[in-house]
């Protein structure tokens, strides 16, 4: 008599089941998803891992605010001069974003005792319940801590070395999340409003990687850097 395997079930927190996790109990939990799938029993500790995406987009809009005021302040504003760093800012965030979920979500880490759980909870879960409104982004507490981060140390760096271009581009950095948050929160939403081509490519690819193939597609708002690398599939 074949033994029947203990698998993840959604109707119960997650911080109990970790020990179940492997890409069979990921493609198949017990219970299928009502609301949003509860990782701790403790709400202000299982909130505090969620993501808000219009938060952080939010977040990002006030901090690009806060950056072009700096900027202003340092008589910075000159967009001809640095508009290549504002553009460097975005091209770095594609580079951030294809790595990330490249090598950390979805490389060899993912499968080592110390940093299964962690990546678990920070991107695996996502596949697991990709309709799930407040597990598909980055942490908000996080971002925003980083947002906080970037924005006063590249203001610090434009003060003591008056090269007046770390604002520009930690500005093109925040640019390119926030239409990565858009564009990854549209792709797993049942609103078809958004139906212009390249977003419906855009969609397709990212669909491809959820349910065909998850070692292609990493990057979510541009294919740029997956035909760089050669990990672009789409059928």
């Amino acid at each position: 008599m074949e033994i029947e395997q203990p698998q993840i079930d959604l109707s119960q927190p997650l911080i109990g089941q970790l020990h179940l996790l492997n890409e069979e109990e990921i493609e198949n939990p017990k219970n299928g998803l009502s609301d949003s799938v509860i990782i701790f029993n403790n709400k202000v500790v299982d909130d505090s891992l969620k993501s808000y995406w219009k938060v952080n987009v939010f977040l990002s809009l006030m901090f690009l605010g806060i950056s072009a005021y700096m900027a202003k302040n340092l008589n910075l504003i000159n967009l001809n001069l640095h508009l290549l760093f504002i553009l460097g800012g975005i091209f770095t965030w594609w580079i951030f974003e294809y790595l990330v979920h490249r090598f950390l979500f979805h490389g060899p880490l993912k499968k080592k005792y110390l940093f299964k759980d962690f990546i678990f909870l920070f991107h695996q879960i996502h596949h697991l319940t990709p309709s799930d409104e407040h597990r598909k982004g980055y942490n908000t507490f996080i971002w925003c801590l980083f947002l906080a981060f970037i924005t006063i140390t590249s203001y610090l760096l434009d003060i003591y070395t008056s090269f007046g271009v770390f604002l520009y581009f930690q500005f093109g950095f925040v640019v390119g999340y926030t239409f990565y948050e858009c564009i990854h929160s549209m792709i797993h939403s049942s609103n078809r409003t958004f139906e212009f081509p390249y977003f419906v490519y855009l969609r397709k690819r990212h669909l491809f990687h959820h349910h065909l193939n998850k070692e292609a597609n990493f990057g979510v708002s541009t294919p740029l850097l997956d035909f760089l690398f050669r990990t672009n599939s789409i059928q």
